[in-house]
């Protein structure tokens, strides 16, 4: 639960869909180049960071395997986005998700 005082900022891009299912260099590029992106933006520690992925086999993998500090320390969601724009979130690991 948020506080009278905090501020809640979202801003998420996903890439434009080029195959339904695509190859596993090009998830991982894509997932290690917007965690370079995302760290490189922290501004403030006790805020929760996120990803907006494609919902796909692929991106959900890769996702599940980000190690668990990390995704601790980052306090990261992770956002699945479908062809329908309908949006799954994926709590951050601190709240028993890993």
């Amino acid at each position: 639960m948020l506080g009278s005082h905090e501020i809640v900022k979202l801003s998420l891009s996903l890439p434009h869909r080029r195959a339904a299912s695509p190859e596993r260099g090009v998830v991982v590029n894509y997932i290690l180049g917007a965690l370079g992106e995302l760290i490189q933006r922290i501004t403030v520690v006790t805020a929760t960071y996120g990803l907006a992925l494609p919902d796909n086999k692929q991106y959900r993998g890769m996702a599940q395997h980000l190690p668990g500090l990390a995704r601790g320390r980052l306090n990261l969601a992770i956002f699945y986005v479908d062809r329908a724009s309908t949006v799954a979130r994926e709590y951050p690991s601190i709240c028993g998700v890993s």
